[in-house]
């Protein structure tokens, strides 16, 4: 599922943006100045700052009720499950810093670039190897916040990560359920990069950029901080990190801490034994678990002989109380599947296919909706007609769909779409979406999808 939503708030005169993925399913033409015409960088290094964003990210994941009752949040996080931590990546915090100072120097806020185009295409030029089937005309990694405010500083991390959890405004809840994995899609993320962006002559002066990706070999990875902890917090806060130190699996090749203190590791699962030695951390430290299929945050104090895992005994996880927030508004769930499945499916020729469509309505039960089921194949775009239960071709772009229905939304059990044995050799994109704005017209701000890839081998 993905979700797109822009929101401008105002507070006595200080101004804050934020803006979520434009998704897949519109995939928008515009033009791409290659690498070579903006003379972009390599994978960069995270500043202190940017560092510390994904620290408490992935503290946030880890527990978000706590994230909630630490920072007083005007929203219940209680039913937003657990989820793993996601790996720093220096390509993806190149192209999230690029982004952010564009966007600060050219006095600009979307996801698509005047001269740098979109996320997707932008994360690869930055040498990030994003999964194939995610096209580059479009944003499936990004979310970005800007603004100003003397009462909540938007130089630091801490503002702009608890805006876009908070996600005010905007009924699709789009940034959090990027950052927090809320459905299936943003749940097959692994890495990060994040960019911070300030000009004190552009409108919104202090621009943030979050890059997320995962790649076309799957696997988990390990990560992590390295820290002196100055304050004696348990904690990882800002400046504390240790840069040069040599963090190793046993029996695997090592790596150093960035220049912030930041290191990851893509692992194998099974027992691990991760050493952090060398530079200018006291002593050594060991830590010891077992790799499943999912990310695993380790983190190093200096002069401590024992790393955490998964903010065990540190990172200021404490028990939790139960909260007396009432729930905020629960955004739209469409889901589609093949054969059951989701993500990617492969088949021989003349294997059976089956597709289904579900909906959970959430708050939104009763609104009037355009609902779309569509397919991009080998010989064009083609709709779901409800009414004939018939697949028919609407031309060569998404621009030439009709809606499969226009009525309320109500909470739809697996409904099936097709089931067939005759598709040809070749890469078939199921969609199932709903938009909120009912005109026949696909609205990307009031879009919610998910999608399934085929894929038919003779």
């Amino acid at each position: 599922m993905h979700y797109s939503k822009l929101y401008f708030l105002k507070e006595d005169n200080m101004s804050f943006q934020c803006k979520f993925a434009v998704p897949l399913f519109m995939v928008l033409s515009f033009f791409m100045l290659s690498v070579l015409d903006f003379d972009l960088a390599l994978a960069e290094d995270p500043t202190s700052k940017e560092q510390l964003f994904i620290f408490e990210l992935n503290r946030a994941r880890h527990n978000p009720t706590q994230f909630q009752t630490e920072n007083s949040l005007s929203v219940d996080l209680s039913a937003v499950a657990a989820q793993p931590p996601l790996a720093v990546n220096g390509d993806l915090t190149g192209s999230a810093g690029f982004k952010a100072q564009e966007m600060a120097d050219n006095n600009y806020f979307a996801h698509e670039s005047p001269i740098s185009g979109w996320p997707n295409a932008l994360a690869r030029s930055f040498g990030y190897n994003l999964a194939s089937f995610l096209d580059d005309n479009t944003n499936n990694i990004e979310s970005i916040a800007a603004g100003f405010n003397p009462v909540t500083d938007w130089t630091q991390p801490l503002t702009p990560l608890v805006t876009l959890i908070v996600d005010e405004g905007v009924p699709s809840l789009g940034h959090r359920i990027h950052l927090l994995a809320m459905n299936s899609f943003n749940q097959r993320f692994r890495e990060i990069g994040v960019g911070y962006g300030s000009n004190s002559s552009s409108t919104l002066k202090n621009y943030w950029v979050i890059h997320t990706g995962f790649d076309d070999n799957d696997g988990p990875f390990l990560t992590g901080v390295v820290y002196s902890d100055a304050n004696g917090n348990s904690r990882f806060d800002l400046n504390e990190g240790l840069s040069g130190v040599t963090v190793s699996v046993v029996g695997g090749i090592p790596t150093t801490t960035n220049s912030a203190g930041g290191w990851s590791i893509r692992s194998g699962s099974g027992s691990k034994t991760v050493q952090c030695s060398g530079g200018s951390f006291v002593g050594a430290g060991t830590a010891n678990f077992t790799v499943g299929s999912d990310n695993l945050e380790v983190d190093f104090i200096s002069g401590n002989s024992s790393g955490v895992v998964n903010f065990g005994a540190g990172g200021g996880i404490v028990t939790t109380t139960t909260s007396t927030i009432p729930p905020t508004t629960q955004p739209i769930a469409a889901t589609i599947t093949a054969n059951n499945s989701s993500g990617t499916v492969n088949l021989n020729v003349g294997g059976n296919l089956s597709v289904d469509c579900s909906l959970d309505s959430g708050s939104f039960a009763g609104q009037n909706a355009d609902w779309w089921v569509a397919a991009e194949t080998p010989s064009g775009w083609f709709y779901f007609d409800v009414g004939s239960k018939l697949w028919v071709l609407a031309g060569s772009s998404h621009t030439d769909l009709f809606s499969t229905f226009q009525g309320p939304l109500f909470d739809l059990s697996p409904f099936e779409v097709l089931n067939t044995s005759g598709l040809s050799a070749g890469t078939y994109t199921f969609y199932f979406a709903v938009d909120t704005n009912m005109n026949g017209v696909l609205d990307l701000g009031e879009l919610f999808f998910d999608f399934v890839v085929v894929n038919i081998t003779p």
